[in-house]
């Protein structure tokens, strides 16, 4: 665990009791003892630096103070995922963690199969969602905690965009000659990605992406797997990113 996430109620007490659940991982899955130092987040994005100085009814109390953040890169990225089948999306949305993506919005494209339909289920399942967000937070060590939006259809998520931002979609066909170095070097600070489920978005999809002026990226000549394609995507993106200062376009 590189890091631990402060739970909403935290406001900045320089000493804190962990809830159970918390003080549980750190007392009997991770044996932590009395002066263990740890790494903290709270849900503002605020670092703290926290030391272990009392076990109370098996309860953690923490001394914590705060860290100055780096402010260096304020580049955001907004992930639309498209719900592919069976559990593969809390694959995607643990991989979007730890990759450092702001915003991920699911989304219920023409080609997925939904697996809930009645709002009890997209309660449970966003709850269960939020735990891999936390979890892949405190393993991966991210400057910011992703935010989980609600279940959307596309048109809802890309009428939901107020910033200035380029939008790309990853496509399994050569669409336009544009490559991604090329669309990312004079990107906006938001970059918002579109990822189809198995079977890749509708021509319908592709057409309002279009319309909302995002530009396609092709995926390559191999047939990925929702999961892969993912991946494939966020990588690419992020490493093209992380070295913009390191190349010039011809």
């Amino acid at each position: 665990m590189k890091q631990l996430i402060l739970p909403k109620d935290y406001s900045g007490e320089e000493i804190y009791t962990l809830p159970k659940e918390d003080s549980h991982y750190l007392l009997h899955v991770q044996r932590k003892e009395i002066g263990y130092s740890l790494n903290l987040l709270d849900i503002d994005n605020n670092r703290y630096q926290g030391k272990l100085v009392k076990i109370e009814d098996n309860r953690c109390i923490l001394k914590l103070s705060k860290i100055l953040n780096d402010t260096g890169d304020n580049r955001k990225i907004i992930l639309f995922q498209s719900i592919p089948k069976g559990k593969k999306i809390d694959l995607m949305i643990r991989q979007a963690v730890e990759t450092g993506v702001s915003i991920v919005v699911p989304i219920m494209a023409d080609h997925s199969i939904p697996t809930f339909k009645e709002a009890g289920d997209r309660k449970k399942k966003k709850e269960r969602w939020n735990k891999i967000v936390k979890e892949a937070s405190q393993q991966s060590g991210t400057n910011n905690i992703t935010i989980l939006d609600d279940l959307k259809t596309l048109k809802e998520a890309l009428d939901g965009l107020s910033m200035p931002h380029t939008g790309l979609y990853f496509h399994q066909v050569p669409l336009k000659n544009r490559a991604l170095h090329q669309l990312l070097h004079s990107s906006e600070k938001t970059i918002v990605l579109v990822i189809g489920p198995e079977g890749g978005l509708s021509k319908r999809e592709v057409d309002l992406l279009d319309s909302y002026n995002f530009s396609p990226v092709l995926l390559g000549k191999n047939i990925l797997r929702a999961e892969t394609a993912t991946t494939f995507s966020l990588g690419a993106v992020q490493m093209i990113l992380n070295e913009q200062d390191e190349w010039t376009l011809k």
